[in-house]
């Protein structure tokens, strides 16, 4: 008993002497990443992403299809405002905000473009694929990743899993159907069967 009040006693003294522990890893960050027009956007549900915090964007190659990755800085984001439409998190139903991207200096593409974006990540690689526009993560805690981006009935879902627990789920509406040969979604990725 007087070994542990004494261990205990030089931990709180440790602690009152202002040695900090280390912060725990950030989990990983996404959104999506739209391109229409010349410019770029983020909608994403944080509020706010830390300063210097390297974000990987799903960018179009020259024929269109999306390559993996470019990287921006946060400080080329402009403040974040509420989304209101045309992405909603469809999993939690919280909040989405959406970023300008200042993308001078990036390769110029003419077409528009929507695909993910990814931070609080040690790396960020695509995947095998056949239909879908997948990624693989890996957050700062080491922890693995699969990320979808996939056509719906009636626009663009993106989903994050960790293992089979589905994570995030952002959804993308266009605002008329998609042409049902172009659907690339799997219906397990909905949780049906």
């Amino acid at each position: 008993m007087k070994r542990t009040l004494i261990i205990l006693a030089l931990v709180l003294s440790t602690i009152a002497a202002g040695t900090t522990l280390p912060a725990p890893p950030s989990p990983l960050k996404a959104g999506l990443f739209t391109f229409a027009s010349g410019r770029g956007h983020l909608y994403t549900t944080e509020a706010s992403i830390a300063p210097g915090e390297h974000l990987r964007l799903q960018y179009p190659d020259r024929s269109g299809s999306a390559a993996c990755c470019i990287t921006v800085s946060a400080d080329t984001l402009g403040r974040p405002e509420v989304a209101e439409q045309p992405v909603t998190d469809a999993l939690m139903s919280q909040p989405i905000y959406r970023y300008a991207i200042n993308l001078s200096g990036q390769a110029a593409y003419k077409g528009n473009f929507v695909g993910a974006a990814i931070w609080s990540a040690r790396g960020v690689s695509k995947a095998q694929q056949s239909r879908n526009t997948s990624l693989h993560a890996v957050d700062e805690a080491g922890a693995t990743h699969h990320i979808e981006a996939c056509l719906g009935t009636e626009g663009l879902n993106l989903f994050i899993f960790s293992g089979k627990q589905r994570e995030t789920w952002l959804y993308a509406a266009f605002g008329y159907d998609v042409d049902s040969s172009l659907e690339t979604c799997d219906p397990h990725l909905f949780g049906e069967p």
